[in-house]
């Protein structure tokens, strides 16, 4: 086929193994990448992974008690249902400028 060629029976194929490792980002990207890692992880992660409990302690300390109708609060409940689903859609969400910035700078301290 005129888009295959034929290798001459004396010739090797040589592919490359050697590697180069990626370079070391200075001490001040370091430094930016685990405060903005900081600040996504304390901002974001309690909401998702500590619901449960913060419900219960905010329902305990009678946040959003006006919205309950005797011993209706579906009102109430829907509206922690939002405050979830923006907390974990702003986590997940998070991810992708965080994981640019990482691209960036590497993921390495």
């Amino acid at each position: 086929s005129p888009h295959m060629r034929s290798i001459p029976s004396g010739e090797l194929l040589t592919f490359s193994t050697e590697r180069t490792s990626p370079t070391r980002p200075s001490d001040r990207a370091s430094k930016l990448m685990l405060i903005v890692a900081g600040i996504h992880i304390f901002s974001t992660a309690g909401v998702v992974f500590g619901w449960a409990s913060l419900r219960q302690l905010l329902s305990s300390q009678g946040l959003l008690a006006h919205l309950c109708d005797g011993n209706d609060c579906s009102a109430r409940d829907a509206v922690f249902a939002r405050i979830f689903t923006l907390g974990a859609a702003g986590y997940y969400l998070a991810h992708l400028p965080f994981g640019l910035f990482l691209d960036r700078f590497g993921p390495r301290l």
